[in-house]
Order: structure tokens, then sequence, then C-alpha cells
């Protein structure tokens, strides 16, 4: 009875420590699979700081760019030591091994140039257009090009930057910001959801948004600009302003005013400098009136309930302000 119990007792011991060598085993198997993943994911971000592809396209005069993302951003900036255009295409997938990731078979890329015109696309394949949101990829292209430049940008979802190109351009966004730098030529700007940002422009500018803030500065030339739910500020410019915004206020501040200023919102407040050197012919109307800081020694003024009407010097440059709810303020500079 004794030997039996000793044997039992034996085997009992024997048992605990397989199955606890099993548990190790286990556990220890588990560790290597989860740091195997994690090295494969960090080695997949450091892949991904390298193009997922690169061309570069000689060209012979002013290259014409096309760029068309279903989701990313894009930059395009000026590099005089190319003789061509650079193009590099990142593409970032925010996934993990265990989340499972989007195939790039699934998307048509093309890279392509047809004389002067350099084409850079992704589309999905599965749906056979070149818009299908999917929060799992990004295709984000960076391209460098010579000074002469006109670019066409159209993006879903992404931020778009510009610098330093002269041409004419075309630049579209449904969600996210638009930054322009020292962008000459005609610009056409078109955002749903995004902020508008613009400096040191010279020529004709077109911006419109729907949700976005817009921000011009130290620039010059025809400015025009429309908003829905945002506000519109505009610093240092010289030229012509035309500016309208719903439930939103403008700002702006002139240097030089060349044609005209027209400014006009539904429900925000409108403010504006102008230069002291030069006559304007004012017409205003709003709920509030402030014009305590213009100077009104050789100036004609007409205010009443809704209405102001004023002469300010010679009266050349015609300025028309705008607001149903709002206060209108004038100010001049020195």
């Amino acid at each position: 009875m004794i030997k039996q119990i000793s044997l039992l007792a034996v085997f009992s011991s024997f048992i605990l420590l397989a199955t606890t060598a099993l548990d190790s085993s286990i556990l220890r198997a588990q560790q290597l699979m989860l740091n195997s993943a994690e090295t494969k994911t960090i080695a997949k971000t450091i892949d991904e700081n390298d193009p997922y592809k690169s061309r570069f396209f000689r060209v012979r005069g002013a290259p014409r760019i096309t760029v068309n993302t279903v989701s990313g951003g894009v930059e395009v900036y000026e590099n005089e030591a190319l003789d061509g255009v650079q193009v590099d295409l990142f593409v970032n997938r925010s996934f993990s091994l265990w989340s499972g990731a989007r195939n790039l078979d699934n998307y048509r890329i093309i890279l392509q140039q047809r004389g002067d015109h350099i084409i850079a696309s992704v589309e999905d394949k599965r749906s056979g257009r070149n818009y299908k949101a999917d929060a799992g990829i990004e295709f984000n292209f960076v391209i460098q090009t010579p000074a002469k430049t006109s670019v066409e940008i159209q993006s879903m979802a992404g931020n778009i930057s510009i610098q330093g190109i002269n041409g004419k351009h075309f630049i579209q966004n449904h969600t996210g910001d638009i930054d322009l730098w020292k962008v000459e030529g005609e610009t056409r700007i078109s955002s749903t959801a995004g902020n508008l940002g613009v400096a040191e422009n010279r020529g004709i500018l077109f911006m419109k948004t729907v949700t976005g803030n817009m921000h011009v500065e130290r620039s010059s030339g025809e400015v025009r600009l429309k908003s829905i739910e945002g506000n519109v500020e505009v610093h240092e410019i010289q030229g012509t302003l035309v500016t309208s915004t719903v439930t939103g206020n403008i700002f702006s501040e002139f240097s030089e005013v060349s044609k005209g200023i027209f400014m006009e919102s539904t429900s925000g407040n409108i403010d504006l400098i102008i230069p002291k050197r030069a006559g304007y012919q004012i017409t205003a109307e709003a709920m509030e009136f402030d014009f305590a800081e213009l100077d009104l020694a050789q100036s004609q003024m007409d205010v009443e309930f809704r209405n102001a009407i004023l002469t300010i010097r010679d009266g050349v440059i015609p300025i028309n302000l705008s607001t149903l709810t709002g206060k209108i303020t004038v100010k001049e500079n020195n």
C-alpha cells in the first residue's frame, strides 16, 4: 500500500512538471510570435519611409502635371536643379498584422508621360472610379518640378501643398487643408471641408470652401474668396478683393488697392483697413458702423439706419461692404 502511494505521488509530480514545462513552452512560443509581429510591423514602418514607386520624366517645355489620388496628400514644389519632373509615391498603411491589410493589387497606379504632360494617378480597380475612401491606406505624392509648371490636382482626403511654381493651376479637395506659397499665375482652389492658406501669391486667385477658413497674406493681384461657414482673413495684400461668407467674419488689410473692394457676410462682422493716401467711395450696409479712425477732414459722410455712404478724398476707388446682422469697421493705415 505504501509503495502504491509513493508511486502515485511520483507520477503526480511528473505530470505537474510536464504541465508546467508545456505552459512555459506555450508562453515562450506566444511571446516569440508577438515579438515577430512587432518586428515585422516596425520593419514595414521603416520600409514605408522609402517611395513605393518613383519615376523621373524629362520634359522639353513647361510641364503640365495631373494628380489624382483616392486618399492621401499631395506636395508639389519647385526644384530648378532638375531638367524634368520627379514623382515619388509613398504608401502608408495604418494597421498591424492582426488587423488585416488592404491589398495593393486592388489599386491601379499610373505614372506616365504624354509629351510634357505628366500623369500621376491612383484608382480603385474594384469600383472603377478614382474615389473610394478607404481608412486603412493612404497614397501620398511628392513631386519636384521646374518653376514654370501648371498643375491639376484632385484628392478626396488629404492635405495639399504647392510651393514656388508659375502657371495655370486647378486644385480640388474634399477633405483636408490646402496651402500655397510663392505660387504665380492663375490659381483656382475648391474644397468642401478644409482650411485654405495662401502666402506671397502673385496673379489671379479664386478660392472657395464650404466649412473651412481662408487666410491670404502678402499677395498681389485679383483675389476672389468664398466660404459658407468659415472666416476670411486677408493681410498685406495689393490689388482687388472680392469676398463673401455666410456665417463667418471677414478681416482684410490692404497695403495698396487697385480697382476696388467687395466684401459681404450674412451674419458676420466686416473689418477693413485701407491705405490712407488714396481716395475711396464707400457704400456700406450693416446693423452698426464704426468709422471713428477714418480721416474725415476731407470727406463727406451720409449715415442712415442701415446704410452709409462715404466719399474720402477724391473718391476714386469703389468699396462695397455689406452684412445683414453684423458690424462694419473701416480704418486707415499709414
